[in-house]
């Protein structure tokens, strides 16, 4: 109870305009919609009015403030919409890994953790930007915000908060002012939310398509999926599977601008089939009733409190940690749910957690961290121009000595024809709207390559008919990837469509799809510029495999990454594009951080 006399009296914008009136009903905030929640969890608010991050311990459903700390937000004000703009977006997100200080400059302070930003909701409302976090700071708070757009606190402090953080399942509920309001109001609300997930449950294990399709948005979009494929999916799936089991963990609902986050941990099986993850709704209402405009299906993470060896080292006791809340979020994740192809290696690949749930730093095996000149971190960014719906990208940023960098920009072209492959990332079709959420599984995305005198003194050494092949061939895939980068640049569609195989998939996406995507892709830009660099070709089961850095220019929209095709001979005996995929380069460019540094 002392403690509770300290904590500053926060501006609150009262919501009593929800019911009229107000009485002598206590408030509570409007985001905590979780009255009928039994246990225990935490909920961190950022007040950016008041410049105020608040701890708020839910126990069996009633909300209590139980600490309060200063901090600094973006020293713009407004919500974030773009890079750079110098504000911390408002929203609610979940922690996605824990990056040591010492692995960061000082000014990060003790250490940071990620978040989710932007998420899908975000990338559909056109924001872009990455990197907000949480973090220190090396010295006290500026008077007035002066974050790039992070959430900063003074290390005591950070501490302090971090006891009460865990990976995927604390929310980070970021407002410009704090509203409360009734208890009756919120519970009331609660109880229709409740019951129309409930009703949406119900309507998926019962296989009544119309029913299930009437809990979704007409506007929705899940991954590459919009409202009418999502229902062509589910149709398929309803008519192979002859009963269908969904079973959902407890259920958090946070509730801001508008929109209503749901997470839950989900079971679902089926005839020979079973997969459990974390499924997200981002429910928004819509007249009388509400609606999923969008929803997200992913990995847990492995360890839900990895700053726990952190706070070890300051000197701080980790808090107990209940066993309802170890298992709650601790499942690991078999597949997503309902495979639409046969398990022949044709499975939909697990949508990694993004960024990287559950990664800390300083245990990287053998790693001292004075040996990273650029600490290994895990980043998003948007991908798709404007009026794409962009998937969130993963990558790692990884410090390669210079040495081995520089290999890098001198092997402009290499062919390489034998011997095992190692996959840089799980791709997806950049400008598309595609597999969504995908994550560089195998290291850094840069692929460091031999120059080609060192391939051709290796592989083709005395053998100048097999040196003359593979150089006819490098000739064709080269000629190949100019056409195929005229006809884009031009918006040639028809030229364009010619380049890919009638046989054309990707994650979901076939040939009609592609041809759907690129249509709408072309008419949002008045010029596209398109630049290859550090093409790789390889031969691997008579088709060829080309991997290059891509830059795309549309407008004032740019981006740059790995670009991975793999071609086949069509009919005519002329290459086509059977399949590719694109990850993100990381960018110079960050809106991690805070502005004040040593």
């Amino acid at each position: 109870m002392q403690a509770k006399k300290n904590i500053p009296l926060v501006v609150l914008v009262v919501a009593c305009l929800w019911t009229g009136v107000c009485g002598a009903e206590p408030l509570y905030p409007a985001a905590l919609m979780n009255w009928m929640v039994e246990g225990t969890f935490h909920v961190l608010i950022v007040d950016k009015s008041q410049q105020r991050l608040g701890v708020w311990q839910i126990k069996d459903g009633e909300p209590l403030l139980l600490e309060s700390y200063r901090c600094s937000t973006g020293e713009n004000e407004g919500d974030k919409w773009v890079r750079g703009d110098m504000r911390t977006p408002e929203g609610v997100y979940f922690f996605c890994s824990v990056i040591d200080g010492r692995a960061l400059p000082s000014k990060y302070g003790f250490w940071a953790f990620t978040t989710d930003y932007p998420n899908f909701v975000d990338r559909r409302r056109g924001k872009n930007g990455d990197g907000i976090w949480l973090h220190g700071r090396d010295k006290p708070l500026a008077e007035k915000p002066d974050s790039n757009g992070c959430v900063a606190l003074e290390n005591q402090d950070l501490a302090k908060v971090s006891r009460f953080v865990r990976l995927q399942s604390t929310p980070l509920i970021v407002v410009n002012q704090l509203v409360m309001a009734p208890r009756t109001t919120i519970i009331h609300q609660e109880r229709q939310l409740r019951s129309f997930i409930e009703s949406w449950r119900k309507s998926w294990e019962s296989k009544d398509l119309d029913e299930y399709m009437a809990h979704y948005s007409p506007n929705f979009q899940s991954a590459w999926l919009d409202h009418k494929g999502w229902k062509e999916k589910k149709r398929k799936l309803n008519s192979r599977y002859s009963k269908i089991k969904v079973k959902l963990g407890n259920i958090y609902l946070y509730r801001q601008d508008g929109i209503i986050t749901s997470i839950f941990t989900q079971s679902y099986s089926s005839d020979g089939f079973r997969s459990t993850g974390i499924k997200v709704l981002y429910i928004v209402p819509t007249g009388d009733r509400f609606s999923i405009y969008t929803e997200d299906y992913h990995q847990p993470v492995d360890d839900p409190f990895p700053v726990a060896p952190l706070l070890a080292r300051i000197g701080v006791d980790a808090p107990t940690v209940a066993s309802s809340e170890k298992s709650d979020f601790r499942i690991r994740l078999v597949s997503t749910d309902e495979p639409l192809q046969d398990q022949q290696g044709e499975l939909e690949t697990p949508r990694p957690s993004a960024p990287s749930r559950g990664v800390v730093l300083d245990r990287i095996a053998g790693k001292n961290v004075k040996d990273f000149a650029v600490p290994e971190t895990e980043t998003n960014a948007r991908v798709g121009g404007p009026g794409c719906v962009p998937r969130l990208m993963v990558q790692r940023e990884s410090s390669a000595p210079i040495a081995e960098t520089a290999n890098i920009t001198m092997a402009k072209r290499v062919i390489v024809n034998e011997g095992p492959t190692e996959p840089i990332a799980q791709l997806h079709t950049e400008g598309t709207i595609s597999a969504g959420l995908t994550a560089a599984t195998r290291g850094p995305v840069a692929v460091v390559s031999k120059p080609e005198t060192k391939w051709s003194e290796s592989k083709a050494a005395g053998d100048g008919s097999s040196s003359a092949r593979l150089q006819q061939n490098e000739n064709v895939v080269q000629e190949f990837l100019n056409k195929w980068k005229s006809a884009w640049e031009q918006k040639n569609l028809d030229r364009y469509m010619k380049m890919y195989h009638p046989e054309f998939e990707q994650t979901g996406m076939d040939y009609a799809g592609l041809l759907k995507s690129k249509k709408s892709f072309f008419r949002k830009y008045k010029t596209i510029r398109v630049e290859i660099d550090r093409v790789e070709i390889r031969k691997e089961n008579g088709r060829t495999h080309v991997k290059f850095v891509q830059t795309f220019q549309g407008d004032s929209y740019r981006d740059k990454g790995w670009k991975n095709m793999v071609l086949a001979d069509d009919k005519d005996k002329k290459l086509r594009i059977v399949s590719e995929g694109w990850t993100a380069l990381s960018e110079s460019a960050s809106d991690s951080g805070s502005k004040t540094s040593n």
